[in-house]
C-alpha cells in the first residue's frame, strides 16, 4: 500500500488553481467532493463483498472526483483498493476503512 500519510490530505495548490484562490468556491468544491465521495464510499462498502466490475467503476469514479480537486490521500486510498486482492477479506476491509478515514480527513477541512 502507498504511504499516504506522507502526502497532504489536500493539494491546496491544485484547489487554488481550480478556484482562482476563492475561499468560498474552495469550500463549495470541498463540500461537493465530500458529498459525492461519501455516496461512492457508502456504495463501495456495500459492494465490497461483490467486488468485480461495479467495484472497479466506483473506484474509478472516486479516484476521478478526488483527483479533480486535489484530494491526494483519498485518491491514493482508492488506487490502493483498486490494486487490492478482492478475495482477501482482511485487506479489503482495511482498504475500505482507509477510504473512510481519508474522507473524514477531508470532511474536517470543509
Amino acid at each position: 500500500m502507498s504511504a499516504s500519510n506522507d502526502e497532504p490530505v489536500l493539494d491546496r495548490g491544485r484547489l487554488d488553481a481550480i478556484t482562482g484562490g476563492s475561499a468560498g468556491l474552495a469550500r463549495e468544491l470541498l463540500t461537493a467532493l465530500v458529498d459525492e465521495a461519501s455516496g461512492i464510499t457508502a456504495e463501495i462498502r456495500s459492494t465490497a463483498e461483490l467486488a468485480g466490475d461495479r467495484m472497479r467503476d466506483l473506484l474509478h469514479a472516486l479516484k476521478g472526483v478526488a483527483a479533480n480537486v486535489g484530494a491526494v490521500r483519498l485518491q491514493r486510498a482508492a488506487e490502493d483498493l483498486e490494486r487490492a486482492d478482492f478475495h482477501d477479506a482482511p485487506t479489503l476491509r482495511s482498504c475500505v476503512a482507509r477510504l473512510g478515514e481519508e474522507l473524514a480527513a477531508l470532511t474536517a477541512l470543509r
